[in-house]
């Protein structure tokens, strides 16, 4: 596979984290930076990192190398967001999916910040993909699951005293109580409560990052959820 993406130069990350601080009048003022130094780079990891994931992962992935594609806007929605949010994000959001629908297909995400790396593998769930999911996690081939989430999860630990400390998470919006007509005490209770799912974690920016071996670094930190995005696409896909 010809590789297009040559790193990310040290002022570039340093424009990154720094968007939160601008305006829009100052965004605009920087934007042909930001495009060419921040995001046409970042097209070029989409475009390196889903060719390694079609080969390490599945072949049925699906990427778009642009923004609303496989890359997240830059500036937030501040419908959503609190009014001290600024408008601008200090990372890149990048998706991999696969299914149909982009929005709630088994994806494996990818956060570039300035200083660090974020990975996940999770779904939202439609009304009929959470039943299919608390029937999976339920029965027999749960188990499977609850193992591929505790292997990452105990590879990534809380340090005690360490609130820096890169720790690996399940998250998702969840039910107080196990829902009916699971047993309150079942061993996969806490996965049963979600009511979306992702298992994510985050790492110490590689010096990898201004060099061609990004992509293949970027990668490679996917083997260890591949059982988890292969369970998803086998037990919850439409």
């Amino acid at each position: 596979m010809a590789r297009k993406f040559i790193g990310y130069k040290p002022e570039a990350r340093t424009l990154l984290g720094r968007l939160p601080e601008l305006d829009k009048e100052q965004f605009s003022a920087r934007r042909n930076e930001y495009v060419a130094a921040l995001l046409e780079p970042t097209k070029l990891l989409v475009a390196d990192v889903g060719g390694l994931l079609e080969e390490s992962i599945s072949p049925e992935l699906t990427y778009e190398a642009k923004t609303n594609g496989s890359i997240a806007p830059i500036n937030n929605d501040l419908r959503f967001a609190s009014e001290k949010a600024p408008l601008y994000k200090d990372h890149f959001l990048l998706r991999y999916w696969q299914g149909p629908n982009k929005k709630t297909a088994p994806t494996l995400f990818l956060r570039v910040a300035s200083e660090n790396v974020g990975f996940a593998t999770g779904m939202a769930f439609t009304k009929s993909t959470l039943e299919t999911w608390r029937t999976a996690v339920a029965g027999p081939e749960g188990k499977s699951l609850a193992a591929a989430v505790d292997a990452v999860l105990e590879e990534f630990p809380p340090v005690p005293d360490d609130e820096e400390a890169f720790v690996a998470e399940v998250a998702g919006e969840a039910l107080k109580k196990v829902p009916a007509p699971y047993d309150q005490d079942h061993e996969r209770a806490e996965l049963l409560k979600l009511k979306s799912f992702q298992l994510r974690w985050s790492m110490k920016m590689p010096t990898s990052v201004g060099s061609r071996k990004f992509p293949d670094w970027c990668a490679d930190q996917f083997d260890r959820v591949a059982p988890i995005h292969h369970w998803l696409v086998d037990n919850c896909s439409n």
